[in-house]
């Protein structure tokens, strides 16, 4: 939902099969906007190009984003766990022009969505008295809380609205923490990730599906707008004995009753080290872009399961597409950002920046009126 809203503000080039690359315009370098830190390790949020970068500092680390659908140029930065406060960003302004906090004894969990009108904000959060996920849900215009609903699991991270505009779909990662303990993982023997699909108006859990790996957390996952999902695992390879490797990449449609996973080519998912950190797709071409830092690679594979291709940047992560649909974009902790061209997965190196005491954090939004 977040990116059928966001490519509202993005000049998108009609069908993909009447552009070439002979015919593809370079990206505009003004359509990145991500959470970041500074060489200080100072947090905030940044846009703009490498020649002349835009910032914002922030309190709390940033980690998902969302375009506020009904306020133009406003962008909202959700706080990772165990963050309290989320953020409005004017980048007309470069200020922070709305605070929101979350509930009594509930942390954020680093995403959101709005709903179809964009009048409603769903955020991800975790109940720490009870280690139960909620989700909350607010008034998009003065963030006022509406309603508090379970997610159908512990540990909710991504969310995203289909396109019927009732039913939301939560990543719930499993893994229980307590700001006590700062980010430790307190269940792993224990821990049961699901995918769960509920009514957006009161939380009433339609579908629960799970994978066959106990210890699969799907965290991250990215929605067409004909509701094709594509989803990230990380492996939490410390609580299990065996060595067995385990895809990291999904698929699930609307009329699929399980979601179906790339298993090949072992090596390449062997290198991705048991953990895929963000997702995109490509939806006139069935394909879609898995990261991963820790093997500091992003896998290409086809919404069927077929591999595509794969490119090696170090400690990669942020993943987005052009508004030309005629690149995926990637940056990285060291202030990159690359342009993989999406018509035969090759590196465009004319395109690359470097943003100088840039540390990109986890994910991208690429708007071209930023």
């Amino acid at each position: 939902m977040q990116r059928r809203h966001f490519l509202k503000h993005l000049s998108v080039l009609g069908a993909m099969s009447s552009f070439s690359l002979s015919h593809a315009k370079p990206p505009s370098p003004h359509h990145i906007i991500a959470a970041s830190d500074d060489a200080k390790a100072q947090h905030g949020i940044t846009w703009g190009s490498a020649d002349t970068p835009q910032h914002v500092t922030l309190p709390w680390r940033g980690h998902g984003l969302a375009m506020h659908p009904l306020k133009p140029g406003r962008v909202l930065l959700f706080a990772r766990r165990p963050g309290t406060e989320c953020y409005e960003v004017d980048l007309a302004s470069q200020r922070i022009s709305h605070t929101y906090s979350a509930q009594a004894e509930h942390n954020f969990c680093g995403h959101g969505c709005f709903s179809q009108d964009g009048r409603r904000l769903f955020t991800t959060e975790m109940d720490n008295t009870t280690g139960t996920g909620k989700i909350g849900v607010r008034d998009s215009l003065t963030y006022r809380l509406l309603n508090s609903y379970d997610s159908g699991g512990i540990d909710p991270h991504e969310i995203h609205c289909l396109s019927d505009g009732k039913t939301l779909v939560v990543a719930n990662g499993g893994i229980l923490t307590h700001p006590s303990s700062g980010r430790k993982k307190l269940n792993l023997d224990t821990m049961q990730s699901n995918l769960v699909f509920l009514y957006a108006d009161n939380g009433e859990i339609q579908r629960r599906l799970t994978t066959p790996w106990q210890q699969a957390s799907i965290r991250h996952f990215t929605v067409s707008k004909q509701d094709q999902i594509a989803i990230a695992m990380q492996y939490q390879r410390a609580a299990v004995t065996h060595q067995d490797l385990i895809p990291l990449a999904g698929f699930l449609t609307p009329q699929q009753k399980d979601i179906q996973f790339a298993h090949q080519p072992d090596t390449l998912i062997a290198q991705m080290n048991d953990y895929a950190g963000s997702v995109v797709l490509h939806e006139a071409l069935n394909l879609a872009a898995f990261s991963s830092p820790r093997g500091n690679i992003v896998a290409f594979w086809h919404t069927d399961g077929r591999y595509a291709g794969h490119h090696r940047m170090q400690d990669v992560c942020g993943l987005g597409i052009s508004p030309d649909q005629a690149h995926f974009i990637l940056s990285n902790s060291q202030g990159e950002l690359r342009y993989i061209r999406t018509a035969d997965l090759q590196e465009d190196r004319s395109l690359r920046q470097h943003f100088q005491n840039t540390r990109w954090d986890n994910h991208m939004l690429t708007d071209a009126k930023a």
